[in-house]
């Protein structure tokens, strides 16, 4: 029997429609997700089905200031030791957070996959930017996004267009058909 590869997914906090992404790829390899703190700031609540994934919680609670990036890249660290992933996903490049978990698959020599639903349109763009932007994307080894708008923007940034694949919109639909039914029988 061939072994399932082992993939870890970095968010800040593992919300609903993270967890549902997350049950969909546990059915074809085995998913780790790390989230920097299990206690969410958003009003999406809670996850309604159980995980068929596995779930590490590097902080009971952190925001993007505590509890310090010495602190967050410790605790990555770990995790990464302790989960032994083949290849990290990390939730895009605009925060420290993201950084430091591809500073640290970098150090252990884990290739990235960067997740992104940004394209050209969402912003005026500075060359600076940019060119940061370029340097970080050309860090990971392949790139899950939305749709052609980000396919396009990633193209642009240096990602090699066959190493960029879609379905990072992926919603779960069994949760809005219940829901959607229980709001019906309401009527």
């Amino acid at each position: 029997m061939q072994r399932k590869p082992s993939v870890a997914v970095v968010f800040h906090h593992i919300g609903p429609y993270h967890h549902a992404r997350l049950n969909a790829a546990a059915d074809r390899v085995l998913v780790t997700g790390i989230e920097w703190s299990a206690k969410g700031y958003d009003a999406w609540g809670v996850a309604a089905t159980p995980a068929r994934y596995h779930k590490v919680s590097v902080f009971p609670e952190a925001t993007d200031h505590s509890p310090g990036n010495a602190g967050l890249r410790c605790a990555l660290w770990s995790a990464l030791e302790q989960t032994n992933p083949d290849v990290v996903a990390v939730n895009g490049w605009n925060n420290f957070g993201s950084l430091i978990a591809a500073n640290c698959c970098l150090r252990r020599r884990i290739p990235m996959v960067v997740m992104s639903e940004s394209s050209r349109q969402d912003e005026p763009r500075t060359w600076w930017k940019e060119a940061i932007k370029r340097r970080i994307v050309g860090l990971y080894s392949a790139a899950l996004v939305g749709g052609q708008r980000h396919v396009e923007y990633l193209v642009e940034l240096g990602m090699p267009r066959e190493r960029i694949f879609t379905g990072y919109d992926v919603v779960d639909n069994a949760y809005f058909r219940q829901k959607a039914e229980e709001i019906r029988s309401r009527m």
